[in-house]
């Protein structure tokens, strides 16, 4: 069995083409912005656990993209809970892995502007997801998530 997943620091995203939950095409080479791809399956009880955890994250100056294995219904039900600022993007367990080199889920990959991979790791909480944003970076990315405070 392969342990590893995702791919190392430095190295280059696809600059592939995706269509999103509501049929518009993603190319992650566009943008210029730092972006936070997180890799979920429907059929994973972690990430379903991890789904009301990242809605709480608010990314200021980055984009997050959810690649989700599952399906299409199950899709538009995500994109509708996690609101209009996240991108929900169908993709299958092996194109995951063609594409990103992620096997297993839930696993988060912080991608700088100059589409080279900063940081990867699995996450569980928003706590994992900012941890990881902050040492990807060295700190410079500390300043990207803001967690949204509970009110009573």
């Amino acid at each position: 069995m392969n342990t590893e997943n995702g791919p190392v620091r430095g190295d280059i995203i696809t600059d592939n083409e995706y269509m999103d939950h509501r049929n518009r095409i993603l190319n992650l080479r566009l943008g210029g912005d730092t972006k936070v791809l997180l890799f979920l399956s429907m059929h994973c009880v972690r990430c379903m656990e991890l789904v009301p955890e990242i809605r709480k994250v608010r990314l200021p100056h980055a984009r997050l993209i959810v690649f989700s294995a599952g399906s299409p219904e199950d899709h538009v039900e995500l994109g509708e809970f996690l609101g209009q600022t996240w991108t929900v993007v169908p993709l299958a367990p092996e194109h995951m892995e063609k594409d990103f080199l992620v096997r297993s889920h839930p696993f988060c990959i912080i991608v700088d502007r100059n589409r080279q991979v900063a940081g990867e790791g699995f996450v569980y909480n928003s706590t994992d997801v900012l941890t990881l944003a902050e040492t990807a970076g060295e700190n410079k990315f500390s300043t990207l998530f803001k967690i949204r405070s509970r009110r009573a």
